[in-house]
C-alpha cells in the first residue's frame, strides 16, 4: 500500500499531538504533514503535495473553513475532513 500524503492544520499542540497518534494507531502507511496556521498551509499547498487534509476550523488569523475556501478556488477534489472542538461545530 503506498503512504498517504496527509497534512493536519491544527493550532493546539494537544489536539495535534492526539489526531497524529490516531493516524499512526490506524496502520495505514502515512506521511503527516503538520502546519499550524492556515496561512502557513496555504503557501506550502499545491495541486497534488496532499491526498488528505485534517482542518481546524478555529485558527488565528486565517480561519480554517477560509482556508479551505480558498483551496477549493483551485482544486474541488482534495479531501477535506474539518475538526473542531466546538460543539457548535461538532
Amino acid at each position: 500500500m503506498e503512504q498517504l500524503l496527509i497534512a493536519v492544520c491544527e493550532d493546539d499542540r494537544a489536539d495535534c499531538e492526539q489526531l497524529c497518534g490516531l493516524i499512526a494507531a490506524s496502520g495505514i502507511p502515512a506521511s503527516v504533514t503538520v502546519f499550524e496556521r492556515g496561512e502557513d498551509f496555504l503557501s506550502a499547498w499545491q495541486p497534488g503535495r496532499f491526498d488528505l487534509v485534517f482542518m481546524d476550523i478555529y485558527l488565528d488569523r486565517l480561519d480554517g473553513v477560509e482556508a479551505v475556501r480558498q483551496i477549493r478556488a483551485l482544486d474541488g477534489e482534495l479531501p477535506v475532513a474539518f475538526t473542531t472542538s466546538s460543539p457548535d461545530f461538532a
